[in-house]
């Protein structure tokens, strides 16, 4: 949001507030507050107007630049399948011989009225298993009902020869499936669930981006501020620490691969913060260079020193860790950045396996040699 949009809201919200100030003395028979209240609604209606106007011109601004992406891309479609809930996550198997197979994860909200607020807001969920064979064919293999998903990643090494699955969902609770790849489908391990099931657990990462482990840690954040740390050994989830590292919801943590006791976390207060599991839940650094929300983080297996952050504020921020007074490159994206991941380039689409790229909010960006991101 620009200085404009900012000193709108600001002038929208101060008539709100001088209503409110108006509403007890009309009560009161002051024939002056009561002038002064309906001149308020009625100024109050004019802004009501605006912000649908607004509205619509940011969903139009929108659209226009996703179909800029679209008309300046080379993608097309291959495929289109029905998810009927909300698709919210897509991730690959990245182990052999299952690299063809990716699961869908899904989130939808239910308002139907109820005598709690419990009730009211009910959120479902499906974890889709799909595969495409070589010759492009895709085909669904499994639909697992649980509750709405908000996040799932992969361990990125197998244990005990399984490719395992974590998953948080809206019930404060993190699951854990092996993927058989004879019968095709994924078969629940082990669960845990938090106290509170209001609280809605948010994203997780695993310890084992850089270096393979057969008693991995998990990092989850949820929608009150918390972190928590669980250790994955033998089949069972063995609960650690927790700590409050926002003021408001835990959008995001993440791992620094290299040095996995250090991890960082992005919240809605628009912070994101650097922790050292040595030095316990005291933040070693807390940043504000994102305008908004801090929605996701990725650190970099394959460049040591390096992560990457997302926000509301549509901005990609490049970071050096050993130095984090300011990002080392910014770039604006088309819309609010939900996830972003480093990859290496694979294949011939380049001539180089050695370039580095980060997708999120549908564009791919190249690793310049100067650290700047290069829309493609």
């Amino acid at each position: 949001m620009d200085i404009v949009d900012i000193q709108a809201v600001e002038s929208k919200l101060s008539v709100i507030e001088e209503m409110g100030r108006e509403v007890r003395p009309t009560y009161a028979g002051s024939k002056s507050s009561a002038e002064r209240l309906k001149r308020g609604i009625v100024h109050a209606r004019i802004l009501v107007r605006e912000c649908l106007m607004e509205t619509e011109r940011s969903a139009r601004q929108y659209l226009n630049r996703m179909e800029e992406f679209k008309s300046s891309s080379n993608v097309s479609i291959l495929h289109v399948f029905d998810t009927i809930y909300s698709a919210d996550s897509v991730e690959w198997c990245p182990h052999k011989p299952c690299q063809h197979m990716f699961v869908c994860a899904n989130y939808q909200l239910d308002n139907k009225s109820g005598e709690s607020s419990a009730e009211k807001c009910k959120r479902f969920g499906k974890i889709l298993l799909f595969s495409i064979n070589k010759l492009g064919q895709l085909t669904m293999h499994q639909t697992i009902d649980t509750e709405a998903v908000l996040d799932q990643k992969w361990c990125h090494n197998q244990i005990n020869g399984h490719s395992i699955l974590g998953v948080v969902t809206a019930k404060n609770r993190l699951e854990i499936y092996k993927l058989d790849p004879e019968l095709q489908e994924l078969q629940l391990v082990t669960r845990i669930e938090n106290e509170d099931s209001e609280v809605l657990m948010l994203s997780l990462d695993w310890s084992t981006g850089k270096y393979a482990s057969d008693e991995p840690t998990i990092v989850t954040s949820d929608s009150k501020g918390s972190i928590n740390l669980f250790d994955f050994i033998d089949n069972k989830l063995i609960r650690g620490t927790c700590w409050n590292a926002h003021s408001f919801e835990a959008w995001i943590c993440a791992f620094y691969y290299w040095n996995t006791a250090v991890i960082f976390t992005g919240g809605d207060d628009c912070k994101l913060v650097k922790y050292d599991l040595r030095m316990g839940s005291i933040p070693l650094l807390k940043s504000s260079a994102h305008s908004a929300g801090v929605t996701c983080l990725h650190s970099n297996r394959q460049k040591e020193h390096i992560l990457a952050s997302g926000s509301y504020d549509s901005n990609l921020l490049l970071w050096d860790i050993r130095n984090m007074k300011r990002p080392i490159s910014s770039t604006e994206m088309p819309d609010t950045l939900w996830r972003i991941l480093h990859m290496v380039l694979i294949g011939v689409i380049y001539q180089n396996q050695n370039e580095q790229i980060l997708t999120g909010a549908a564009c791919i960006l190249k690793m310049s040699k100067k650290r700047k991101p290069l829309v493609l």
